[in-house]
């Protein structure tokens, strides 16, 4: 029946038919609205976080991260990161910013909007604002103009709200050398390892115990909704054979640049741009056909298409080949089995996706996954017992008693760091935020870290043997900048503060409300 109604689309009774089936299916079903609201992590006054949103966030944050240490950001300490707060947190903040803003009728106006926007160094050529350059660059970025503006226009109106909240904030010389000198010491550290291995030979958990570890941490075992697709890649490579480009278009763009460009980049830019037209042409033709006749894999065969098939795959697990599809992932998951998306961009062109088999979520029975179940279990405990020597031990030293002789008789590795830059600790410390902010907690008035330091082995001790400050002569020929530097970071943390004692009063009075833990997402 709804291969007949596609193919006779066009005629009106049948599209006052379809009038009518919409109508009550709208009527029936709902909204999207509901959905979305079964998806929400966080509403805030009628604001949602979608979970959808958080996990883009969370990919963006996790890649920046990946990109800045390397192989040295572990699984331990991206779990001691705890970067699933941070973008919460950061998405949270960013609503009650909008929130406050609105209701002390904070607002940028379109002159203000303008006036920064062309202002962006980016978008300058010879230190004008560039159009052209504008658009290239969001192009490359893959934003919208309408996109890219609101978030600055947000942007903007957050500057103002915050100008208003810090007005009177001011800095201490004492502060600022303080500060200065917490930064730019030279320390050496004595390291004690107390690794988790050495817990795991006595630990023997019963049948019991892992099933209730198991019922516990369901969770972690739950194997989240997954799908596999199948697509029709209309790439604007397969059509660079059949655009041809004038001599009066390539003038024509030479004309509208600032500066001059070779021909054959012009003829690059000029084939590249056409191609990506006939691609679209070429991918809308194919889904008005599809769409009407379903017949997706004979389309294909019929025009010479290949069909790619992925495998399955989840929301935080996308292919490699699909990452820069837009939207991909909130279609690909709204689509029901056999249905075919809209044309969806991509890198080099377009592309249509066809919903070939869906898995839904499942937590997998406890006989399935024992063994699993048991290695965590006991890598959990063996970190929990690791956990209590590291505390036991800072205790010891707390009440007296050295570090060197603690180790000695419990059979642990101690070493010395050497002096280093308290802003750049050597590699064998790790570079993760965690261990800086460790570091640069330490000085003469703070000697020993009070919290053992999670590592991925296990867990570490950290005690300041010796403790250098910058001179004099630094400080003062940098004393400017430093004051600036200072003041804003107080800023920040007055700005958090602030922003923390609202999102506590929202919660008690029934605003601000979290649909999920951290632990589910």
């Amino acid at each position: 029946m709804l291969h007949l109604m596609r193919k006779h689309a066009r005629n009106w009774m049948m599209k006052v038919l379809l009038g009518i089936i919409i109508f009550v299916f709208v009527l029936y079903f709902g909204s999207m609205g509901g959905r979305r609201r079964a998806e929400a992590i966080v509403t805030i006054d009628g604001k949602i976080i979608s979970q959808a949103e958080f996990y883009r966030e969370y990919q963006n944050l996790l890649d920046f991260y990946r990109q800045r240490f390397g192989g040295l950001l572990t699984e331990e300490m991206i779990r001691s990161m705890n970067l699933k707060e941070q973008v919460l947190n950061k998405m949270v903040y960013e609503v009650l910013l909008m929130k406050k803003a609105k209701d002390l009728k904070i607002t940028v106006t379109d002159e203000e909007l303008r006036k920064s926007i062309t202002s962006f160094p980016a978008f300058q050529r010879n230190g004008v604002f560039d159009e052209a350059l504008y658009q290239r660059m969001l192009k490359y970025n893959k934003m919208k103009p309408e996109e890219f503006e609101e978030m600055q226009r947000k942007s903007l109106i957050s500057a103002k709200l915050e100008d208003l909240v810090l007005d009177g904030i001011h800095a201490t010389e004492r502060e600022i050398k303080e500060y200065y000198d917490s930064r730019n010491a030279k320390i050496n550290l004595i390291k004690c390892l107390i690794p988790a291995a050495d817990f795991t030979r006595n630990i023997e958990p019963t049948t019991t115990e892992l099933e209730k570890f198991f019922k516990e941490h369901e969770s972690d075992y739950r194997i989240p909704t997954r799908i596999q697709l199948s697509y029709i890649l209309f790439s604007a490579s397969r059509y660079l054979d059949r655009v041809q480009i004038s001599k009066e278009e390539i003038g024509e763009y030479r004309s509208r640049l600032k500066e001059k460009a070779p021909e054959e980049k012009i003829l690059g830019e000029l084939k590249k741009s056409k191609a990506m037209q006939i691609a679209y042409t070429e991918a809308k033709k194919a889904h008005d056909e599809i769409y009407q006749m379903e017949n997706f894999e004979a389309y294909a065969a019929k025009n010479n298409l290949p069909i790619k098939t992925t495998d399955f795959f989840d929301e935080k697990n996308p292919p490699a080949e699909l990452k820069e599809v837009r939207d991909l992932l909130k279609v690909a998951f709204s689509l029901q089995v056999k249905e075919v998306s809209r044309v969806l961009t991509t890198g080099g062109g377009y592309i249509i996706v066809k919903l070939l088999a869906k898995k839904e979520a499942h937590t997998p029975p406890f006989n399935s996954v024992a063994q699993e179940v048991r290695k965590k279990y006991v890598l959990e405990e063996a970190r929990k017992l690791a956990l209590r020597e590291a505390e036991a031990i800072i205790g010891r030293i707390k009440k007296g008693e050295t570090l060197e002789k603690i180790a000695r008789e419990r059979k642990l590795a101690i070493g010395e760091t050497g002096f280093f830059p308290v802003n750049s600790p050597p590699s064998s410390l790790g570079g993760s935020p965690e261990v800086i902010s460790i570091i640069l907690r330490l000085g003469p008035q703070k000697r020993l870290e009070e919290k053992p330091v999670p590592l991925e082995s296990g867990y570490a001790i950290y005690l300041l043997k010796d403790w250098v400050p910058p001179s004099p002569e630094e400080f003062n020929a940098k004393k400017d900048t430093i004051r600036e530097t200072f003041l804003q970071a107080k800023k920040a943390e007055a700005m958090r503060f602030w922003i923390e004692a609202m999102k506590t009063a929202m919660i008690k009075e029934g605003k601000l409300k979290y649909h999920k833990e951290l632990k589910e997402l």
